[in-house]
């Protein structure tokens, strides 16, 4: 059986970053600033219509506050994900709209983030690591 994946991997040691989408129909910008790199995932709607870039004007509100306000995204609506790298810090955040109409689980092992649309690929990443430290 085949099934849509979003999946997200993070490395903070090596700084190594991987999106995965597999399957999954929906639409997906990436934008640059400054020292981030964003990802929007899915619909974000402002002023009644889907508009990339828009949200990614929001976004920049965000970043340039230093992510203290984020009453910034009350003017977003619709079904979205967006997962924001900061290329320098190698730190992320990830954010998805208030409905969390695109399911994201997450594990952290050994400072290493997975991420995945399916809890059972979570699981499953969570067991063989088990197996393997064992």
């Amino acid at each position: 059986m085949v099934y849509p994946k979003l999946s997200y991997f993070f490395d903070n040691k090596s700084s190594s970053y991987q999106l995965e989408i597999k399957n999954f129909y929906i639409p997906k910008k990436n934008f640059y600033f400054n020292n981030y790199k964003i990802y929007i995932i899915g619909n974000p709607i402002v002023d009644n219509n889907i508009n990339f870039n828009k949200s990614f004007d929001c976004i920049k509100k965000l970043i340039n506050n230093d992510f203290n306000n984020y009453s910034i995204l009350n003017t977003l609506n619709g079904e979205f994900l967006f997962i924001i790298e900061n290329k320098v810090t190698n730190e992320i955040k990830i954010i998805n709209d208030r409905f969390s109409s695109i399911p994201l689980y997450f594990c952290i092992i050994n400072n290493k983030l997975y991420t995945s649309n399916n809890y059972i690929d979570i699981l499953k990443i969570v067991n063989f690591k088990k197996k393997n430290i064992i």
